[in-house]
């Protein structure tokens, strides 16, 4: 993972990053909180050595010294001196209790001896660091040889006694504060990774781009009132789905500009990531140019385009294949006389791969072709069955659409690798369902009409609109 790469994991899981920071903050805020405060006190020793004047004897005195001081450390810790301590200041718990709370130093290259005692009030602390350097004292007399004078040859002395602290030695509130900050936000980076890793959906333009390899020729936002307003690039609407739709057609127009394909094969991967919806809706805006444009319902498994642009489907793209039904009879226009045609499903046939990769389906492409400026064919998913790579050998190419945060990379590359198994060309990818959030194109709000004006354009594409035609 690149710096870009992770960069772009924290800003999708920020939420996760601060949510796990702030839950160890607190954990750690609580454990300080419930935390008994503890006092520490130290008291220092010098240790010395009785010698004669010499100098040679001095040099190796205070080398012995300094080796000695590391075993008087050890000394002060021990059962020895603690367990006359205890009976003196009689500590609760015995020795047992003082070796929590003791311990002993000593600086390299000196002959210093530190004891520091920990307890819960701060005379305590101190009263148990005095007492263990004053028997630590006497037990270096005991254990130490006597020098010629019939006195000890290493004399311990406390040079600064244990004074009551003014604080409390734990907890230690910034440092556990700050501990519990870099563990959160090292878990937290961790767990957006590992999400990052395992998490196979399809985020952003980038990685769709590069999974397929071809353009990102749009994106498609999330509309959750879809399902009772499936056609929203209609009247004039300004809103930001409406011109997502608006960049697609532009992008399309301009994606070859010597020679456009005509026919397009609008599919997707798996069912449920708008490919019909983005149908029509691209057909709408187009037709807003003046070009005219035929919508093809070849989804002859699910049909839906007749559906969405409330129109009669019982008759259309199986009729007129089957020589049942003439084109011009099957075709309607919606909305007005410079809406899109469409020519619905029809009857939904018992094999829909045969009718469409028959010749009567090769032919009626070229006749719309020479009709029509361009023509959108609506198939089904790629994965489930092969109807949509069939058509995209006898068009100019596909739209290969896929959701944001449902479209598994997996798939995405299986679709694209069906189309390519049958020289197919992929004319782009189009990324739908992205949420607001995630959309990077660049928002340009236009001026808003008067909302009187918008309510009657859109109550004039309604009047516009053809009734469903009944047919036997």
């Amino acid at each position: 993972m690149d710096l870009h790469e992770f960069l772009r994991t924290v800003r999708r899981s920020w939420a996760v990053i601060v949510s796990v920071l702030a839950l160890f903050i607190i954990v750690g805020a609580a454990y300080t909180i419930v935390q008994k405060p503890s006092y520490s006190a130290s008291s220092t020793a010098y240790v010395s050595v009785a010698t004669n004047s010499s100098v040679n004897d001095l040099s190796q005195g205070a080398d012995f010294v300094q080796q000695a001081v590391k075993s008087y450390a050890g000394v002060a810790t021990s059962a020895y001196v603690l367990d006359r301590v205890a009976d003196r200041l009689n500590v609760q718990g015995g020795v047992g209790a003082l070796k929590q709370q003791v311990s002993a130093s000593a600086p390299v290259d000196t002959t210093l001896l530190e004891v520091t005692a920990t307890a819960s009030s701060p005379s305590e602390a101190a009263e148990i660091a005095n007492a263990v350097t004053a028997e630590l004292s006497d037990a270096v007399d005991r254990l130490t040889p006597e020098a010629r004078s019939s006195s000890s040859a290493v004399a311990l002395t406390r040079i600064d006694p244990a004074t009551a602290p003014s604080g409390p030695s734990s907890p230690n509130v910034p440092l556990n504060l700050g501990i519990a900050a870099i563990l959160g936000l090292v878990v937290g980076l961790g767990i957006a990774v590992l999400r990052e890793r395992l998490d196979t959906r399809i985020r952003d333009r980038d990685e769709a781009g590069a999974l397929v390899g071809a353009p990102v020729l749009g994106e498609i936002l999330d509309d959750p009132r879809a399902a009772s307003r499936p056609i929203i690039a209609v009247g004039g609407d300004d809103s930001r789905g409406a011109e997502a739709y608006r960049t697609l057609r532009t992008n399309l127009e301009f994606l070859d500009f010597d020679d456009s394909p005509r026919s397009i094969v609008v599919t997707s991967s798996v069912p449920q990531e708008g490919k019909t919806l983005s149908v029509v809706n691209l057909a709408a805006v187009t037709a807003e140019t003046g070009r005219s444009v035929v919508v093809v319902d070849a989804d002859l498994r699910r049909p839906q385009v007749g559906r969405y642009f409330g129109l009669e489907d019982r008759v259309g793209l199986t009729d007129v294949l089957l020589g049942t039904v003439r084109l011009d009879d099957a075709l309607q226009r919606w909305g007005g006389p410079q809406g899109p045609i469409v020519l619905p499903a029809g009857r939904i046939p018992p094999n829909p791969s045969e009718l469409l990769q028959s010749e009567a389906m090769r032919d009626l492409i070229e006749q719309l072709e020479r009709r029509f400026d361009m023509v959108l064919i609506d198939t089904p998913p790629l994965i489930p069955v092969s109807d949509a790579a069939i058509l995209t050998r006898r068009t100019g190419g596909a739209l290969l659409l896929a959701a944001s945060r449902r479209t598994r990379k997996a798939e995405l590359r299986r679709a694209a690798a069906n189309l390519q198994q049958v020289d197919g060309h992929v004319l782009g990818l189009v990324l739908t369902m992205v949420a607001g959030r995630d959309s990077s194109a660049y928002s340009y709000e236009r001026a808003q009409r008067p909302e009187a004006q918008v309510a009657q354009e859109q109550a004039d594409t309604r009047r516009d609109r053809p009734q469903a035609r009944s047919r036997s």
